[in-house]
């Protein structure tokens, strides 16, 4: 169960990752300053660029918004799994 836990969070960390990267390429690819936006702001002008250009943006934003959940349960279960480990 604890390497579940982990693999889960390994993966939701990668799709996170991947989803990211794809978003700046979409972006850097409509203009240098939807690029260096999503650079210095990611969740907000990722959200923008993703409900205003969804075509190139919209998978990606979901992508990492998944990924991001993925990790979230999985690190969440990890410490879940340690404290009962802990306590027994």
């Amino acid at each position: 169960m604890f390497a579940m836990a982990g693999l889960i969070a390994l993966v939701g960390a990668v799709i996170c990752m991947v989803g990211m990267v794809f978003l700046l390429v979409a972006a850097f690819q409509e203009g240098a300053l939807w690029g260096a936006g999503i650079l210095l702001f990611p969740p907000i002008v990722g959200l923008v660029f993703a409900v205003r250009y969804w075509r190139s943006g919209g998978w990606p934003f979901v992508a990492t918004v998944v990924g991001f959940a993925m990790a979230v349960v999985g690190l969440s279960l990890l410490n879940y799994i340690a404290q009962v480990l802990q306590s027994a």
